[in-house]
């Protein structure tokens, strides 16, 4: 094949990753985290309304240090600075923070041929770029805003340049640039340090003595400097390193004790996860390639072990790695997702050596299976990710991984309260107890209002079994960045308690919404507030009631 023809083919896989990454982008509920990624990058605040994990911007008002927009309290910044970035161009909705994570999906594919190609034929690295695109896995992760899909491209990217260093010491600087954006993506690129230095220790030592590479590793370090800034400081400050690195070094403070996210089992139940979770995330037939491929890459080891681990050694190196920090940190299907791009490369070599050795006699069979094997990945793919409701038996033809966005009806709720408050500010606010909030709604009700917003005397109660992340989303970000009020149930009973049953309408407010998710029963209080209200029904897609909103006049 020659170099023209893989760069066509190239740019058709790379055309049709977009696709599968891009189709139906705004389908599916947040993922929890996905939230609080999403919430948070709105406004580049690092703050949770939910009292079991306070941040220091919470500690310090009113007087916050300006050090604490360096970082966030448990994760780096580049995401949130990204998204953030994405939402002040096309929007507070779902697909300004999820598009992030198809480009650096895309841009992925592009650097895992790159990779592959650094070791292997044309051929080879085109098929693992094309499983690499089309993997339910890596869609899966490249269609939601949260740290995987961007932290793999900046680790691909990374291994590109660290490679192309060992030729051309000049790139140890690229390398550094890409490992110090890996590290402020996500901790969990630390994995690169040894996976670089086993790597130079048996390829080519003589190369820690080369000061380009020791300057490449302090541009990596410099390019972290916010973080180190941040954590020096609150260590200062409190006593306490941030969230992630308390956890790993200690101390924790009280604030921190409840740790979501954390409860990981121990090592061996994490262990005994490993398999089951990575089955969950990819096709059967993917898997079953990689089997083939770890069973022919033992028996090739056995006839020929220099020849075997010259051709094999990055991944030989790497996924020894990548596998002890997924069972240190727990084996969950997005974090398995930083296996997908080794498998990746170890199937396309396998597919295509494979070929050269028992199919090169008949071209169009090895054809006709090459296309069959990428159908059905597609449809795997399409069925689980981009269908509304995935058809047919696990793990056959659908997967557990759709349950991690799954169309529960969030979304149209959401656009049916995007669109009643649509031009409009709130005519009364209830404000948040920290000063910092406070001056967040102050400046989001009085920019509404210069421009020419209808002022609007509403309420929102929330009543029923929310989940966290679309709740945060939904409502705590029109509380936080908009000024609407918005109040739990439970709260909203005892005001009226304390206050007298006439509170709201005395104060001015003249609508309440009361919004019930239909997965709880309500009281018989709940109805004695709504009584004579005829609600509206939110629907999922497959038109089952997920939610009941009653609009009040009071």
């Amino acid at each position: 094949m020659s170099r023209k023809q893989a760069l066509i083919i190239l740019f058709a896989i790379l055309l049709f990753a977009a696709l599968l990454r891009l189709w139906g982008l705004s389908r599916g509920d947040l993922l929890n985290d996905e939230a609080t990624y999403a919430f948070r990058a709105v406004g580049l605040l690092d703050y949770f309304r939910w009292s079991s994990q306070e941040t220091p911007l919470a500690w310090f008002d009113p007087g916050i240090p300006s050090w604490t927009k360096f970082s966030f309290h448990d994760h780096p910044p580049l995401v949130f600075l990204i998204q953030h970035f994405f939402i002040r161009l096309f929007g507070e909705n779902v697909i300004a923070f999820r598009l992030p994570s198809v480009l650096f999906g895309v841009a992925s594919v592009l650097f895992l041929y790159l990779v592959a190609r650094r070791f292997f034929s044309y051929e080879a690295a085109l098929i693992a770029a094309g499983l690499f695109a089309v993997n339910v896995n890596h869609v899966f992760i490249s269609r939601v805003g949260m740290q995987e899909s961007y932290v793999i491209f900046f680790m691909l990217a990374s291994i590109f340049f660290f490679l192309k260093a060992l030729g051309r010491d000049s790139y140890f600087l690229h390398a550094g640039i890409a490992v110090g954006l890996a590290l402020l993506t996500k901790y969990t690129a630390v994995i690169l340090f040894p996976i670089f230095g086993l790597y130079l220790l048996l390829v080519r030592p003589r190369l820690f003595l080369n000061k380009k590479l020791w300057f490449g590793f302090c541009v990596a370090l410099a390019v972290f400097s916010p973080v180190i800034i941040y954590n020096l400081e609150l260590y200062r400050a409190t006593g306490y390193l941030d969230f992630q690195f308390s956890t790993v070094f200690g101390p924790r403070p009280e604030a921190w004790r409840v740790a979501p996210g954390k409860e990981i089992g121990t090592f061996l139940e994490r262990a005994g996860q490993f398999i089951p979770n990575l089955i969950a995330g990819n096709s059967w037939v993917f898997l079953s390639l990689f089997a083939s491929a770890f069973v022919a890459f033992l028996v090739g080891a056995a006839r020929n072990f220099s020849h075997i681990v010259r051709r094999y050694l990055l991944l030989i190196v790497s996924l020894p790695f990548v596998v002890l920090l997924l069972l240190v940190i727990g084996p969950s299907n997005r974090f398995l997702t930083m296996l997908t791009p080794f498998i990746a490369i170890a199937v396309g070599v396998f597919m295509y050596a494979f070929y050269q050795k028992f199919l090169w006699r008949f071209p169009k069979a090895a054809l006709i299976l090459l296309i069959v094997v990428f159908a059905f990945e597609i449809f795997y793919t399409v069925n689980n990710q981009i269908r509304y409701y995935s058809v047919g038996l696990e793990p056959w033809l659908a997967s557990r991984i759709r349950y991690e966005n799954y169309n529960a009806g969030n979304r149209e709720l959401s656009a049916w309260i995007e669109n009643e408050l649509e031009n409009k500010v709130p005519a009364f606010v209830l404000y948040e107890k920290f000063g910092f909030l406070r001056r967040i709604q102050e400046k989001a009700v009085a920019e509404a209002e210069a421009e020419g917003r209808a002022p609007y005397p509403a309420a929102i109660v929330l009543y029923g079994n929310f989940d966290q992340g679309e709740r945060m989303w939904s409502f705590d970000r029109l509380l936080v960045y908009h000024g609407w009020p918005v109040i739990p149930f439970s709260d909203y009973g005892d005001m009226l308690r304390v206050n007298g049953f006439d509170y709201l309408f005395r104060t001015g407010f003249r609508h309440v919404y009361f919004v019930v998710s239909t997965n709880f029963i309500p009281s018989p209080d709940f109805f004695g507030h709504v009584e004579g209200v005829e609600p509206a029904s939110i629907q999922n897609k497959k038109g089952d009631e997920a939610f009941k909103i009653y609009r009040k006049i009071l």
